[in-house]
């Protein structure tokens, strides 16, 4: 009689022709998780794997992180809807920190916080292939922004960025705004269901002036007034250069 975890682990050792799994919703807890991880180890063919909306928690996450120190195949890893806090998030952020293969991390609604972002933080200085990271709904306040606006003024590989409906403040998502005025690799940032008001805006503003990279950005539901109306017209417009250079190149 195979277990779910047995099986999988068969799948991701015996199958060299399998380069994506989709495993949503299938009430994944920690125990598969770790078995997922084991086969990660040696497994050479699979690069994107979706665990969405399972019940992994920090335990599965540490194991995947681990086993991903290893794995020189997986690219994309989407684990949003799972209960993973901020020791799994660190755990991941150590792992990106030798880890030379993988792009983008999907890691929405789950509760990384502060100290979570902070460690992803870390991570960046170091890494150079991550290009996309979307952790929108992870309780990520004014001092975790706050730390990834500092490492976005230099970093010079993620070119996604996902913050939607975090718990950041007006201030810090300012923050945000004026590390774009140096960072030239971002070419898409969400911000929607935040705190940013009319200040903030100004903010982007001035920073998309001098910024030419930047060609999607997502600012719904802030707190900003119908007087920014202009304001938010005036980003459209530069986002709207920025898209007619890129054409060009």
């Amino acid at each position: 009689m195979f277990t779910l975890h047995s099986t999988l682990q068969r799948l991701l050792k015996n199958d060299p022709t399998l380069t994506t799994l989709h495993l949503y919703n299938n009430q994944i807890g920690d125990a598969d998780a770790q078995a997922i991880a084991e086969a990660l180890k040696t497994n050479t063919a699979l690069t994107t794997l979706y665990l969405s909306y399972n019940q992994i928690g920090d335990a599965g996450a540490q194991a995947i992180a681990e086993a991903l120190k290893t794995n020189t195949a997986l690219t994309t890893l989407t684990l949003d809807g799972n209960k993973i806090g901020a020791e799994g998030a660190q755990a991941f952020a150590e792992m990106l920190k030798t880890n030379k293969t993988l792009t983008a991390i999907f890691i929405k609604y789950n509760q990384i916080g502060d100290t979570g972002i902070q460690a992803f933080t870390e991570a960046m200085k170091t890494n150079k292939t991550l290009r996309a990271l979307f952790i929108r709904i992870n309780q990520i306040g004014n001092a975790g922004a706050k730390t990834f606006a500092q490492i976005l003024k230099t970093n010079s590989t993620l070119t996604t960025l996902v913050l939607y409906c975090n718990e950041m403040s007006a201030e810090s998502v300012e923050t945000l705004a004026h590390s774009l005025k140096t960072n030239k690799t971002l070419k898409m940032v969400a911000l929607g269901i935040n705190e940013l008001d009319d200040a903030g805006a100004q903010a982007f503003v001035e920073a998309m002036k001098v910024n030419k990279t930047l060609t999607w950005f997502g600012l719904y539901c802030n707190e900003m007034s119908p007087a920014s109306v202009e304001t938010l017209k005036e980003i459209k417009r530069y986002i709207k250069r920025n898209c007619n250079n890129e054409n060009l190149i």
